[in-house]
């Protein structure tokens, strides 16, 4: 997800001719009829040509489930609709859709300007002695997913197909190794098998104390009246978005985040190594490390600058880079947000034209 400020998306939207959508309002339904589907607004059925072809147009998959359709044809979100594993799915007007292809990985520079600040607040909670339960949760699920860009997971995937990200950790998913390192071992998505190691005391030391006092889920806690609860995504990416004061930030922006400089690391290395690198190698190398396949790391987590050194093996736009040095980031990612702020990244990133 594109993070933006709700005030530069009221802006955004406006000089797109486009409405920012409120997506609590009344919206359209549909009801499967057959083969096909009929739409409602309230107990009315929609006969309007117009109206139908736009819902029809925006090819909501028909297993998905609580949908909502955006009354005005120029809102920026048109629908909304949960999968078969209980995720909210977003249909964004063509315009909207565009900007967002357009503006995908300009965001960084915003993350790698945060992330110290938010690293040192998710420290200090760590840290803290606190009876908010789920706030140290919330805290030791931010420090992990820094540590590991894992998926986040969900609670229908879990059961159903006994595939886990983060929120749906168990027990029996981490192993300690010693004072100073512990092994996450479970299936993600796609029935693939991550394995990993934890090289963070702190981090170790906590998950270690969950464990002993947790059930089988990790991240789960009791509010004021006893009843448990376990951590959602939505509840993460709600932490998120508080932590760092961006509006729309998420899992998938950190992920997005820490592959990329995943790959820019690997590149420098395997360049030092050989003499000589490709994409191919580069996406490979790391696709064992995250458990995501190449095809998916370089749709939708390498920034595009970073693929275009790799595949023609020049990374002379890394040379004024490399000696940088930022309190609160490590080696690589300095050289990334460097990277980012020179005039090499915005050449590799598509112009926003309104």
């Amino acid at each position: 997800m594109v993070s933006i400020y709700k005030s530069d998306k009221e802006e955004l939207t406006s000089r797109m001719g486009l409405t920012l959508t409120d997506t609590e309002s009344d919206g359209y339904k549909r009801r499967k009829n057959k083969n096909t589907f009929t739409y409602y607004d309230g107990t009315k059925k929609i006969d309007e040509d117009k109206i139908i072809a736009r819902l029809n147009a925006l090819a909501v998959p028909p297993s998905y489930t609580d949908i909502w359709y955006c009354k005005q044809d120029n809102g920026h979100i048109q629908a909304i609709g949960q999968d078969q594993t209980g995720k909210k799915q977003y249909f964004y007007h063509a315009k909207w859709r565009t900007y967002q292809d357009s503006f995908k990985y300009r965001y960084l520079a915003e993350i790698a300007d945060i992330l110290p600040s938010w690293r040192r607040k998710i420290r200090k909670d760590l840290k803290q002695e606190h009876s908010n339960e789920k706030k140290r949760l919330l805290a030791t699920m931010g420090r992990l997913l820094d540590r590991t860009g894992m998926r986040i997971g969900n609670k229908a995937s879990a059961q159903e197909n006994k595939t886990f990200g983060m929120t749906t950790l168990r027990k029996n998913h981490i192993k300690q190794v010693d004072e100073h390192c512990c092994k996450l071992s479970y299936k993600g998505k796609g029935d693939v098998k991550i394995e990993r190691k934890l090289h963070d005391a702190l981090l170790c030391d906590i998950l270690q104390d969950i464990i002993e006092h947790h059930g089988q889920d990790l991240f789960t806690y009791e509010d004021r009246s006893g009843e448990t609860h376990q951590i959602s995504a939505s509840t993460f990416n709600s932490y998120l978005k508080e932590t760092t004061n961006i509006d729309e930030m998420s899992a998938k922006d950190l992920r997005t985040w820490r592959f990329s400089v995943l790959f820019l690391e690997t590149l420098c290395k395997l360049k030092n190594k050989d003499g000589k690198v490709t994409q191919t190698a580069v996406l490979e190398t790391i696709s064992e490390i995250t458990g995501n396949t190449p095809a998916i790391l370089k749709e939708s987590y390498i920034h595009p600058g970073l693929l275009d050194m790799a595949k023609e093996d020049n990374l002379s736009p890394l040379k004024k880079c490399m000696d940088e040095k930022v309190h609160g980031l490590r080696k690589y990612e300095a050289v990334f947000k460097a990277y980012l702020k020179s005039r090499h990244a915005a050449t590799h990133v598509a112009p926003i034209n309104i």
